[in-house]
C-alpha cells in the first residue's frame, strides 16, 4: 500500500502502521554519493557553532560554493523530514538560514546529515502498536516533549526552541 508514493506496511496483528520512505532516501544518497564515505550516528554536532560570519565574502570563496550542491542537498532532505523523518528537523533548521550565501562551514553539516541518512534511510514513523487504546484511556496517552536553547544563536542572540506531540507513543 502507498501514499504519496510511500510504502506503507500494516501489520494488524501488532495493530501498527510503518510509514518510510527508504527509496527516497536511496535516490538522495545515490546523488550525493561522492560526498558520503561512512555513515555516522546522529545528524548534527552539538559543538558546532554556525554563522553568518562564515559566509563566503570574497570572490573566490563564492566561486568555491558555485560546484557545491547545498541547496539540492537542503530540499532532498527536507522533503524526507516533512514526510515521515522528523528526526532531522532541527539540523535542517539550522543549515537552512544560509541557503543564500552558503560557506564550506555551512556545507560540512550538510555531509554530516547525508553521513546520518546513510545509516538511517530505513527510518520511518512507526504508528500505533498500544493494545489497550480506549476513549477513557487515550487522553492519557497524549504527551509532549520540548526543548528550547537561550540566546544561543551566534548572529542574532535569538533563542530557539522545539516541540513534539506524541499520541499512543506516535508523533502527531
Amino acid at each position: 500500500m502507498y501514499l504519496l508514493g510511500w510504502p506503507i506496511q500494516c501489520d494488524r496483528k501488532n495493530r501498527t502502521i510503518f510509514i518510510y520512505q527508504h527509496k527516497y532516501a536511496t535516490k538522495v544518497l545515490d546523488g550525493f554519493s561522492d560526498y558520503i564515505p561512512y555513515p555516522i550516528a546522529t545528524p548534527a554536532d552539538r559543538s558546532a557553532k554556525l554563522s553568518l560570519s562564515s559566509q563566503p565574502s570574497s570572490d573566490a570563496e563564492k566561486d568555491e560554493m558555485k560546484d557545491i550542491p547545498y541547496r539540492e542537498a537542503v530540499g532532498s532532505v527536507m522533503y524526507l523530514m516533512v514526510g515521515t523523518r522528523p528526526d532531522m528537523a532541527f539540523y535542517l533548521r539550522e543549515v537552512s538560514q544560509f541557503l543564500a550565501n552558503p560557506g564550506m562551514e555551512h556545507w560540512n553539516p550538510i555531509v554530516r546529515g547525508l553521513k546520518y541518512l546513510s545509516g538511517t534511510k530505513d527510518y520511518g514513523l512507526l504508528l500505533g502498536g498500544s493494545t489497550d487504546i480506549t476513549p477513557q484511556n487515550l487522553a492519557n496517552s497524549l504527551i509532549a516533549y520540548s526543548d528550547s536553547d537561550y540566546s544561543n544563536c551566534p548572529d542574532t542572540r535569538r533563542s530557539v526552541g522545539g516541540y513534539i506531540t506524541m499520541l499512543a507513543g506516535s508523533p502527531i
